[in-house]
């Protein structure tokens, strides 16, 4: 893995913001988005030479070697169902099934247990985690449109 200045820098101040907000306390709640969902991953993030910050446990991959369909796109860009597995307040907005907008080459593995929904890449792609008040979502939210929108309406409300 090649390691960048940038890449290096970008996790360590992910890491050092999140950190800073403390959500040991309870009263903060965390949306962390694509590069920073899988900052919450224990387990090895992308373009981090160390660990994620362990909120969530499991690894994130590489997209690529785990696809069923090689003829896929990696990394992935574009629409795709988000298929909700366990009921949360952060849907309070949002159907089962709604278009979420994606950019990634990477994805979380292992971490079932706090997976909250998927979409479907021709292997279950983790969608959303959860531990505590601490939320990551692989998509973008800010760029799926109506049903992002809700989405961010209903976190807001929690």
């Amino acid at each position: 893995m090649v390691r960048t200045a940038v890449g290096g820098l970008l996790c360590h101040q992910m890491a050092v913001t999140v950190l800073a907000l403390a959500p040991a306390n309870r009263l903060i709640k965390i949306l962390a988005r694509v590069a920073g969902e899988q900052g919450l991953v224990r387990g090895h993030a992308a373009r981090c030479e160390h660990d994620g910050l362990g909120f969530v446990p499991g690894q994130v991959c590489p997209l690529a070697p785990d696809l069923g369909d090689k003829s896929l796109k990696v990394p992935q860009i574009g629409w795709n169902a988000v298929h909700i597995l366990r009921d949360d307040p952060l849907f309070k907005y949002v159907r089962d099934g709604e278009y979420f907008y994606y950019v990634h080459s990477y994805y979380g593995k292992n971490c079932a247990a706090n997976t909250l929904a998927v979409s479907d890449y021709s292997l279950p792609v983790t969608g959303v985690v959860k531990a505590g008040k601490v939320y990551g979502t692989q998509f973008h939210p800010e760029k799926s449109g109506d049903a992002g929108l809700r989405l961010l309406k209903a976190f807001a409300e929690l």
